[in-house]
């Protein structure tokens, strides 16, 4: 047996085989016998609280770059704020000077940290994937 199920709005409950619960937009295809189509419909499910998950927590990490770009733009002339601090929920202004910042990461973070490469940016992330939502945030790279 193989069915196909879209959800438009809310959830699916699952009920027999062949049925799912799945998220807005999400489409499943399930094919098995009975025992197998149960199987498959948690595996489905599990699936899709994954994919919501991981959503909710990229847009957690959008948000906290894009809060942090404002608070850059911000601060005092002369000063940026440590992205590693704002990611740890922690505020530190450091003055746009690379070797007070690397000091910084290196005695606050225990290490040096990677630097954004747009000329004139001073921002360090312990992180690529950090610095890559950093440039995509603030300077529109990819």
């Amino acid at each position: 047996m193989s069915s196909t199920v879209r959800a438009s709005t809310g959830d699916i409950p699952s009920s027999t085989a062949g049925e799912a619960a799945i998220g807005i937009g999400v489409v499943a295809t399930i094919a098995a016998s009975a025992v197998a189509g149960e199987d498959a419909a948690i595996v489905t499910v599990a699936k899709c609280n994954e994919d919501e998950d991981y959503r909710e927590q990229a847009d957690q990490e959008m948000k906290m770059h894009q809060s942090y770009r404002i608070k850059a733009l911000l601060c005092r002339k002369g000063y940026t704020y440590c992205l590693i601090c704002h990611l740890a929920s922690g505020e530190k202004e450091l003055p746009k000077d690379q070797n007070k910042i690397e000091h910084h990461n290196i005695t606050a973070h225990c290490c040096p940290g990677i630097k954004c490469v747009r000329a004139g940016c001073f921002t360090r992330a312990r992180y690529s994937r950090d610095i890559g939502l950093h440039q995509y945030v603030c300077h529109k790279l990819s």
